[in-house]
């Protein structure tokens, strides 16, 4: 265990590199496969958050189903809601029995902005707050602080963007003015989880909602 969870960091570095995805072998050469970087089936690890709905969720809770896991900030500008769409758009995709074998997960790395109500809005900005399996989670900083680390995610500071585009150091969320543009570095992953529990592949935010999609049908099949 201790050294699958050592690889995680490399096997994001590697994403952020490639600009192709691999495909991850599930049998002869004829046979389907997940698109992504193949993540050896090691037991995903647990959280319990809160979500939009202010309900508890805990990965547990999602045993049986197929999972897509990302990160996101509410306040993102750019990709955080460029996943979501793909996430809507994958699912979508889905036929109306698959669709009740899936799970959409998105987890936050700005909890102190990102409450329920903000995660609420993010979802309906996105057409996913009619969707009973989107899970937008938050929590306090020190669990989530855990399931970043478990994952491989390492959120920055926030910057002023234009700070951020001229190389300037990073300044603390807390010395900002609630409309200042600010922008938050974070990994831009997307885990698939089997239904078992499994971590099975990841992928990157630019992925199209087609392997988002293919990737969830597998693990269903």
């Amino acid at each position: 265990m201790a050294g699958g969870r050592g690889s995680r960091k490399w096997l994001l570095a590697l994403l952020v590199i490639a600009s192709v995805s691999v495909l991850v072998a599930c049998g002869g050469e004829d046979a389907p496969a997940l698109a992504g970087t193949d993540l050896q089936e090691l037991p995903s690890p647990g959280f319990a958050l809160v979500d939009q709905r202010g309900q508890a969720v805990s990965l547990a809770d999602l045993r049986g189903q197929a999972v897509a896991l990302t990160f996101i900030y509410t306040s993102c500008p750019d990709v955080c809601p460029l996943i979501a769409v793909k996430m809507r758009d994958a699912y979508q995709r889905l036929s109306p029995d698959d669709r009740a074998l899936v799970a959409l997960v998105a987890i936050t790395v700005d909890p102190e902005r990102d409450t329920a109500e903000a995660l609420r809005a993010f979802s309906a900005q996105h057409g996913l707050d009619d969707n009973p399996n989107w899970f937008a989670l938050t929590g306090e900083r020190a669990a989530l602080a855990s399931v970043w680390k478990n994952y491989g995610i390492e959120p920055g500071d926030f910057v002023h963007e234009a700070n951020h585009a001229e190389g300037h150091a990073t300044v603390p969320a807390e010395h900002h003015a609630a409309a200042s543009p600010e922008m938050l570095g974070h990994t831009d992953a997307i885990y698939f989880i089997d239904p078992e529990g499994r971590e099975r592949a990841l992928l990157r935010g630019d992925a199209a909602p087609e392997a988002i999609a293919d990737n969830l049908e597998f693990l269903i099949d």
